[in-house]
């Protein structure tokens, strides 16, 4: 193979990483609005860690 396929199998493969990482990162920003949904909606309350259901913390849930 020669030097500017070499080059252009990076791009690729750097474009194909930034392609999941914007996916991944439109997915989180995707269950935030639905986060932020429910606080507006219901008793929920949550926090870096923590997510608090009617006075319920994500640790004491049931697993």
């Amino acid at each position: 193979m020669d030097i500017e396929g070499e080059e252009s199998e990076a791009q690729v493969s750097v474009l194909e990483e930034l392609l999941k990482q914007t996916s991944f990162t439109k997915g989180i920003q995707e269950d935030i609005k639905i986060l932020d949904r429910l606080v507006q909606k219901d008793n929920l309350f949550y926090g870096p860690g923590t997510i608090s259901v009617n006075g319920v913390r994500s640790e004491d849930w049931p697993r």
